[in-house]
């Protein structure tokens, strides 16, 4: 595949459009769910792909295709759509060209493990749920998915990259039930290096059975105004969904009220408060080395001490807004466009302790877990999974229905201590966008503790 798109390398710089570029993905994996002791939904994929877009004069042509022997006539293509189209002038910000191969960091790769040797160990992990408890229903279910992909991108600007990403994970999903009382136990976990963490799940699988059942006998929260503390997982979905859609710049670029609000250097929290998008990171769910931009990627801090100081941007973006490329430019797959989003999104580290964090709660609850919700502009509300109250600094009973709502801007200069207990959290979905979805992306933070939350209750 490699010299066959090497001989493409001067017809694309020829090209006479503002940009062109070509994206093309090697993909293989896994993907099937266990239920009632069975196999279902199970799905083995194999698939190359293409896409080619064109820049000329601010407008794009793109294609995308499967065949490999018209790749050139799928150059030409989007070369003829982007010139009906253009009118303007294009605004790219202009990088450098890049010549690179990576390598997963994986050791084994997981599409290599007989497909028999996985849904064995599964079915015997649906065992554990089956026999636990009667009040587990039949409903519950193990998924597995594992995927290999390797990319190749090139551009008009004599960029030459090649990226290897292999991915694996499970979710573990327990459903009690008591007369009309049905509760919910879910755990999930994913990697980009370390293929063993499929196994020895056995405890992990007994805990999120317990906690569906413990839900069972569990009250539902009363609803008020509360001091919350998260937990690392909860904290990440808060920084991801209620504030780092607001700092991609495809939104922001075209919404001048926004663009007001979200002004660099404005205050927005603490200073104790720092969040950061950072695809960087070795290892992680929504890790890369480069963007689907062909540029590289980094740590961008969007507030730091306190201060918005950054946005996500693609090249286009940053043209259109004249600031600096951030390396978030990303589609799901060659069938799609790259538009801005979020890579691996967290609140950083602080230095106090959980038990400093709650010692002076009076009355207050503790939020474990996301599990589901939505944003809309400012406003958010989110669903925890459980949660706890606490009580004269202890934390006491387990509690569900556990709803946080509230302005994201208030919310953030709520936030009044941060905890030093980092953890990043991913899933086997991922973020959707703009009709791309799931996208791998990872989550994360320590504890915070945020003044005045508003929770709803059953």
């Amino acid at each position: 595949m490699r010299k066959m798109l090497e001989g493409l390398t001067e017809k694309i710089k020829k090209t006479d459009v503002d940009y062109l570029d070509l994206r093309l993905e090697e993909k293989s994996g896994v993907d099937f769910s266990i239920k009632k002791s069975e196999v279902e939904n199970i799905a083995e994929t194999e698939s190359v792909g293409y896409g080619i877009r064109a820049l000329y004069k601010g407008r794009w042509g793109f294609t995308s295709a499967n065949d490999i022997s018209k790749i050139e006539e799928k150059i030409d293509e989007a070369i003829t759509f982007a010139k009906l189209a253009g009118n303007s002038k294009s605004q790219f910000y202009k990088v450098d060209p890049i010549n690179d191969t990576i390598s997963s960091p994986m050791k084994i790769d997981p599409t290599k493990i007989p497909l028999d040797e996985k849904v064995s160990l599964f079915l015997n992990y649906y065992k554990i749920i089956s026999n636990f408890d009667k009040r587990i229903q039949g409903s519950s279910s193990l998924r597995y998915k594992d995927q290999g992909v390797k990319k190749y991108f090139l551009n008009s600007q004599g960029s030459f990259i090649e990226q290897e990403t292999r991915r694996i994970g499970y979710t573990v999903n327990v459903i009690t039930r008591e007369n009309d009382n049905i509760q919910r136990g879910y755990t999930v976990n994913s990697s980009l290096k370390d293929e063993r963490i499929i196994y020895g799940l056995e405890e992990t699988i007994k805990e999120t059975c317990k906690i569906a059942l413990d839900l069972l006998g569990a009250k539902p929260i009363k609803a008020g105004t509360y001091t919350v503390v998260t937990n690392p997982e909860l904290t990440g979905v808060f920084a991801h969904e209620a504030f780092g859609h607001l700092s991609e710049a495809d939104y922001l670029y075209k919404d001048k009220d926004m663009q007001k609000v979200m002004k660099l250097e404005r205050s927005f929290g603490k200073p104790i408060l720092n969040i950061v998008d950072d695809s960087a990171l070795k290892g992680i769910y929504g890790t890369y080395a480069y963007d689907d931009d062909g540029v590289p990627t980094q740590k961008t801090y969007l507030i730091k001490k306190g201060k918005l100081v950054g946005r996500l941007h693609s090249r286009e973006t940053a043209g259109l807004m004249r600031e600096q490329p951030t390396g978030n430019a990303r589609a799901i797959s060659y069938r799609y466009m790259p538009i801005v989003r979020m890579t691996n999104t967290y609140i950083e580290n602080g230095k106090t302790t959980f038990e400093d964090i709650i010692k002076d709660i009076k009355i207050g609850v503790y939020a474990v877990g996301a599990l589901g919700g939505q944003t809309n502009t400012d406003n958010f509300v989110f669903g925890s999974k459980y949660g706890y109250m606490i009580r004269d600094g202890k934390v006491a009973e387990l509690v569900k229905d556990v709803r946080l709502s509230g302005n994201v801007f208030e919310t953030l200069k709520n936030i009044d201590m941060v905890g030093n207990d980092f953890e990043l959290s991913s899933s086997l979905g991922g973020c959707g966008k703009g009709g791309q979805s799931p996208l791998p992306i990872s989550h994360g933070g320590p504890h915070i503790r945020i003044q005045n939350v508003v929770i709803g209750g059953k």
